[in-house]
């Protein structure tokens, strides 16, 4: 299961990306990977996480307006920001667009 975790209750307070192993015959979550962007960023409210069929995976830090996404070894491939009038946006959830990366014949 991979989740957006807002670091709410972090220590100092700062959000992530994470993914979790279930196993349902013990009832426990393990970590098995996480993001945490530099500079760290604290979104408290409003932000997603999905991952790519090619192992990308896209974090939108929707309180500060910031979308990343980064390979499977957690490098930057893309760092975006969601912008009003010069100041920081907010939104719900971030997606790649796939008619934005390719032609299309009308």
């Amino acid at each position: 299961m991979i989740v957006f975790d807002n670091g709410l209750r972090h220590n100092p307070p700062h959000t992530r990306a994470a993914e979790y192993a279930i196993n349902e015959q013990a009832k426990t979550a393990t970590l098995v990977w996480e993001y945490e962007p530099q500079p760290m960023v604290f979104a408290w409210f409003i932000g997603s996480v999905g991952r790519f069929t090619n192992g990308n995976t896209l974090v939108g830090f929707g309180a500060v307006g910031q979308i990343d996404e980064i390979d499977p070894l957690n490098n930057l491939i893309a760092r975006a920001f969601f912008t009003n009038a010069g100041q920081p946006g907010e939104f719900y959830r971030s997606y790649r667009l796939p008619s934005l990366y390719q032609y299309a014949a009308p």
